[in-house]
């Protein structure tokens, strides 16, 4: 038995939960990819569809997983050969300064330590403040 959501007619739509099922992505990345616009989709009412054309053209500008791998490799080498000898990874011992020679604030400063008995009430009024009697407790009748 074929499932109907693999087989919509090319001029029907798809609700983001069918087309999730379709696609086999999850609802968080296909929000994503209508986000940035590589996904189109439309509104009715509080719905969004996307239409089954729109799905195919989808598919295919993906990338086929070997243009996949050599961009991702592209990208990592080229950021490994920018960084590599320009002193970009860590400041050489007691130094504080980052790689535009401004100063870095210490990260051992200590915290001062609260002092309870010098704390003011948070209260501006000074009834709040004063001690407050228990409720009197109601006799029966």
């Amino acid at each position: 038995m074929t499932d109907p959501i693999l087989s919509v007619p090319p001029g029907g739509a798809l609700s983001v939960r069918d087309f999730c099922r379709w696609s086999s992505l999850g609802r968080t990345a296909v929000y994503e990819e209508i986000g940035r616009g590589r996904l189109k989709a439309r509104k009715v009412g509080r719905r969004t569809i996307i239409l089954f054309e729109d799905a195919r053209r989808w598919l295919d500008t993906l990338p086929t997983h070997e243009e996949a791998l050599d961009a991702a490799d592209t990208r990592r080498r080229a950021a490994s050969g920018s960084r590599r000898g320009r002193g970009y990874d860590r400041p050489s011992g007691g130094n504080s300064q980052n790689v535009m020679g401004a100063s870095l604030p210490s990260l051992s400063r200590k915290r001062k330590k609260r002092n309870p008995e010098k704390e003011k009430p948070c209260s501006k009024n000074k009834k709040d403040t004063a001690e407050k009697k228990p409720p009197a407790l109601a006799t029966p009748r």
